[in-house]
C-alpha cells in the first residue's frame, strides 16, 4: 500500500488556444496542452485518465509509467497528489489504465523485463491493495472499465511468439480476438462502459526482398479503422461517448511522423504537442459538466527524451460558455 504525498508536480504549460476546425455540423474545438515529467525521471508516459465525482466537484486522475536508474515504475496523480506505484518485489511496474472507480490495471515483471511471457503478470490496484489477476493465461492488462472487464494481450499459442488481444469479464471469462486471418498479431488496448473496445492488428508487407509491419486500427475485434490517408493507425483509448484516441503516421513535408489523434463523431482532430518530434495519444476521459474532457499520452523531444502530456479539449460554443459562467457563480 502506498500513501499519497502532496508534492509540486513538474508541469509546464504548452500551447494554449489552438483552435482546430471540427466537422461542419459542430463548433470549433480548442486543444490546450500541458506537459508532465515525473520528478527526477529519465522518461515519463501517461497511459490512462478517468473522471470521478467527489461530493459536488469533479476531478481527473491519471496514471502512467516513469523510468529511472532503478527501472520502470507506475504512478498515480490525483488532485495534485502524486503516488508512485510499485508492486512489491517486482523489478519493473507499469500502470496502464484506470477506471472511474479508481481501480488501476497494469503489469509487473519479476525477471527484470517488461515483455509478455513468463515472469510478467497483470495486477489490479484497488483501494491501496495489489491483486495479481490472471484474466487469461500469460496476459498483460492494458485497460479496465467500471464493470471490471480487463483488456490486453495474451500469448495465444504457448510459443511465446503469437500474440493476440483479449477481453476478460468477471462473468463471461476470457475471449481472444486475433484479428483477421492475415494478421500476424493483435492487441486490445481499452474498453468503455458500454463494452466497446479498441485496439489494433498488424500485417506484414514485403517488396523487393524487404518486409515491414503495417498497423491497422480495430474496433470490437472485427471492424477495421484507419485514419483516412494513413498507412499505419493504432487505437489506444475510448471513452463512454465513443470518442477514440491513438496515433497514425502523419505526413510533415517529406517525413512521416507519429501523430496523435482524436476521433470525435467521425471528425479527426490532430493531437500533437508543439515542438515535439512525435506524439502518441493513449487515453481519454469522459466529458465534465462544462463539456470538456482530456486526452493523455506521451511525446518525444528532439533529444529523444519521452515526456507525458495532458490535452484539454473544449468545444467553443455558446452553450459551453454559458455552462462556464454558471459554474463560476457557484
Amino acid at each position: 500500500m502506498h500513501r499519497s504525498t502532496a508534492i509540486s508536480l513538474t508541469m509546464f504549460l504548452g500551447l494554449i488556444g489552438t483552435v482546430i476546425p471540427a466537422a461542419a455540423a459542430g463548433p470549433p474545438v480548442t486543444v490546450s496542452y500541458s506537459t508532465f515529467d515525473y520528478p527526477g525521471a529519465l522518461s515519463t508516459t501517461i497511459y490512462g485518465i478517468n473522471l470521478y465525482q467527489d461530493f459536488d466537484r469533479q476531478y481527473a486522475s491519471f496514471v502512467g509509467t516513469y523510468t529511472d536508474s532503478a527501472g520502470s515504475h507506475g504512478f498515480l496523480s490525483t488532485a495534485g497528489n502524486l503516488t508512485p506505484i510499485n508492486v512489491p518485489n517486482a523489478y519493473n511496474t507499469f500502470a496502464n489504465g484506470i477506471n472511474n472507480n479508481g481501480e488501476i490495471v497494469g503489469t509487473y515483471a519479476t525477471d527484470g523485463s517488461g515483455s509478455l511471457g513468463p515472469g510478467t503478470y497483470t495486477f489490479l490496484l484497488s483501494q491501496g491493495t495489489f491483486t495479481t489477476i490472471e484474466p487469461c493465461s500469460d496476459a498483460l492488462g492494458f485497460g479496465v472499465n467500471d464493470n471490471g472487464t480487463v483488456v490486453g494481450n495474451v500469448l495465444s499459442d504457448g510459443s511465446g511468439e503469437q500474440v493476440e488481444g483479449f477481453v476478460a469479464s468477471p462473468s463471461a471469462g476470457c475471449a481472444g480476438f486475433p484479428g483477421p486471418s492475415k494478421a500476424i498479431l493483435s492487441q486490445v488496448s481499452a474498453i468503455n462502459n458500454a463494452g466497446t473496445f479498441v485496439g489494433d492488428y498488424q500485417t506484414a508487407k514485403c517488396s523487393n526482398g524487404n518486409c515491414w509491419t503495417i498497423y491497422h486500427g480495430m474496433i470490437n475485434g472485427v471492424k477495421h479503422y484507419n485514419v483516412p490517408g494513413a498507412t499505419d493507425t493504432q487505437l489506444y483509448g475510448i471513452n463512454d461517448s465513443g470518442y477514440i484516441v491513438g496515433w497514425y503516421d502523419g505526413e510533415y513535408g517529406s517525413q512521416y511522423v507519429a501523430t496523435g489523434f482524436l476521433r470525435e463523431h467521425g471528425t479527426i482532430i490532430n493531437i500533437f504537442v508543439p515542438g515535439s518530434a512525435a506524439t502518441i495519444a493513449y487515453g481519454i476521459d469522459n466529458e465534465n459538466e462544462l463539456g470538456q474532457y482530456n486526452v493523455v499520452g506521451g511525446w518525444t523531444d528532439y533529444d529523444g527524451k519521452q515526456h507525458g502530456f495532458i490535452a484539454q479539449i473544449t468545444h467553443d460554443s455558446n452553450e459551453t460558455s454559458s455552462k462556464r459562467r454558471n459554474a463560476f457563480k457557484r
